[in-house]
């Protein structure tokens, strides 16, 4: 590990040696682990229940994995990230009306956030003027 890498604030542990302690270390159950942690230490911080659903997924724990996702959803209702999760669940769950669903959600996300960003830049063109 070289000592130019910058180490965390925490426990002086850079990215890398964290990635090979949850990783390389333990594994993907070792990964599963840390984040159940993380997602149980802050209930609301959607990013953990995201890595974790998609954690569950790699392992294969479908019903897991919804939960978890769903749970991000939740948290992040104009986040398109755990519906583009959920629909690869549901596809490996061989439910292709809530895969569409989800898909359907994931497009009308990106609309909705393709016209807020559209608004902003008209009201910035129309303020330059």
């Amino acid at each position: 590990m070289s000592h130019t890498r910058a180490h965390d604030e925490a426990g002086g542990n850079t990215v890398d040696e964290t990635y090979d302690v949850l990783v390389v270390g333990g594994g993907i159950a070792g990964l599963q682990a840390a984040l159940e942690v993380a997602a149980a230490g802050d209930p609301t911080f959607m990013k953990s229940h995201l890595e974790l659903g998609k954690c569950y997924l790699e392992l294969g724990k479908l019903e897991e994995s919804l939960k978890s996702l769903s749970r991000a959803a939740e948290l992040a209702p104009l986040s398109w990230e755990p519906h583009s999760v959920l629909a690869q669940v549901y596809g490996r769950l061989n439910d292709r009306e809530k895969q569409k669903a989800e898909l359907a959600v994931i497009d009308k996300l990106r609309r909705e956030r393709d016209q807020r960003v559209k608004g902003a830049m008209e009201k910035v063109v129309q303020q330059e003027k």
